[in-house]
């Protein structure tokens, strides 16, 4: 019977190791639920090499086992990296410049080949705009001429009767605008 009270005693009570059994558990799958987000050079070299190969960053993200925002956020907190992944977007855009030369010197409907060109152009332009954008001609000032008195008086020793068609135009303008003012006023 001692021998009974000692194992009893000894023996912890069954309620007793389920919960502690069980706290540990919960702490260390709390640990291992999901995938650590933090940056390694390996990853982010890793990342960067598969965008100047033409790949998506949301498939890069599945090769190395991350997602897109822990690249957001590393993109954020690194320079370095940041550095790194606008280098390997302006490659990708050259990548999908040079594809669109294969697409269009490959097989397959004409239709189809100029929507994968059109896209790939359209990306390219966005990612690189400075090689792959288009141009705009834009100038700083106003082209149209102005006009001065000395280019009036000018003008006027040149062509007599440009001279009468000014005049006309400001009979015309003086009289709308009196007929103007007589509405108002009534």
């Amino acid at each position: 019977m001692r021998n009974r009270l000692k194992i009893m005693k000894e023996k912890p009570k069954m309620a007793e190791t389920k919960v502690a059994s069980k706290a540990p558990a919960k702490q260390e799958s709390a640990k291992k639920k999901g995938r650590p987000s933090g940056y390694t050079e390996e990853m982010g070299q890793t990342i960067c090499n598969l965008l100047s190969e033409g790949l998506s960053l949301r498939k890069a993200c599945k090769v190395v086992q991350s997602n897109i925002s822990n690249v957001r956020r590393w993109l954020l907190a690194n320079p370095a990296f940041r550095t790194q992944y606008a280098r390997a977007r302006e490659e990708q855009a050259d990548y999908y410049a040079d594809e669109i030369i294969d697409i269009a010197d490959g097989e397959g409907l004409p239709d189809q080949k100029r929507v994968r060109i059109e896209a790939r152009k359209w990306i390219a332009c966005k990612l690189h705009p400075r090689v792959y954008g288009e141009k705009l001609n834009v100038t700083a000032r106003d082209e149209t001429p102005t006009i001065t008195q000395e280019w009036m008086i000018e003008t006027m020793r040149r062509s007599p009767s440009f001279l009468l068609e000014v005049e006309k135009m400001v009979a015309e303008a003086k009289s709308v605008i009196s007929s103007k003012a007589t509405s108002v006023q009534k």
